[in-house]
């Protein structure tokens, strides 16, 4: 399965060394913010992004799996420890696919030299959609990751790799959005294959440039819409930060 071109340059990862690292998409973020009485304000706002790779086919008839990641704050920097102490959220389910590239970003409050542990475990839903089953689970420090060029593999026992990426939100970008909503002008093309309008789902993403090249990584997933020729699709807020890394000029 050769996937999307940006989850090509995400499968590059050499995943056997835990410290391998993926290229920079840019250059760090200066660490710290000096406030007016000249002492360094160490407190960062920290952004989450998740994506798999080579997840595992399911079942006899080798399927694709449906599958969506859960991030908690760790406890400490035990790997196999079952209680967490809080929960950040869920991605949305990505069906059918065994490299996916969840949008949901999640917001980390850091401050720098303190230690700060996340565990991420990716689930797959059953074939009726009933019940999870656990693909894999690993745990991330944020220092360490910050300090690898800002994104950390790990490869699953069974199987399969996660990936975290982190981005640091500069204060100017904290509260600044990007609003849109979009359809479609002319009725879409209508295969003799279908027997009914198609459901559709409306993708946006951004320039990714790095050293292995360029490639567009998506930034936000719509709902479906169903059933329709023209669909018009939910409006949408998306930090500025995630949409073009606060460059209104950019690519997206």
């Amino acid at each position: 399965e050769t996937g999307t071109a940006a989850e090509d340059e995400f499968e590059k990862v050499a995943v056997e060394d835990e410290h391998n690292e993926i290229e920079e998409e840019e250059s760090m973020e200066e660490e710290g913010h000096v406030v007016e009485d000249g002492e360094k304000d160490l407190s960062v706002r920290i952004k989450l992004r998740l994506y798999g790779s080579h997840l595992q086919l399911v079942g006899r008839t080798k399927r694709r799996p449906d599958c969506y990641a859960e991030v908690y704050l760790a406890d400490g920097p035990r790997r196999r420890s079952s209680k967490y102490e809080k929960l950040l959220g869920k991605t949305e389910i990505i069906d059918k696919h065994c490299n996916p590239q969840w949008t949901t970003v999640f917001t980390i409050d850091y401050e720098h030299g303190k230690h700060l542990y996340f565990f991420v475990r990716v689930m797959r839903l059953s074939k009726n959609r009933d019940s999870s089953k656990l693909v894999g689970g690993a745990l991330f420090e944020v220092g360490d990751v910050l300090g690898s060029n800002r994104a950390k593999a790990r490869r699953f026992k069974d199987g399969g790799v996660v990936i975290a990426q982190l981005r640091v939100l500069p204060k100017e970008y904290q509260d600044a959005t990007f609003r849109f909503r979009l359809r479609a002008l002319e009725r879409m093309n209508l295969s003799r294959l279908f027997r009914r309008a198609p459901d559709t789902v409306l993708e946006l993403a951004k320039k990714r440039v790095s050293n292995a090249g360029e490639a567009w990584v998506t930034v936000y997933r719509s709902h479906p819409v169903e059933r329709s020729l023209v669909p018009f699709w939910d409006e949408a807020d998306v930090e500025l930060d995630t949409t073009c890394n606060g460059d209104l000029d950019w690519p997206i």
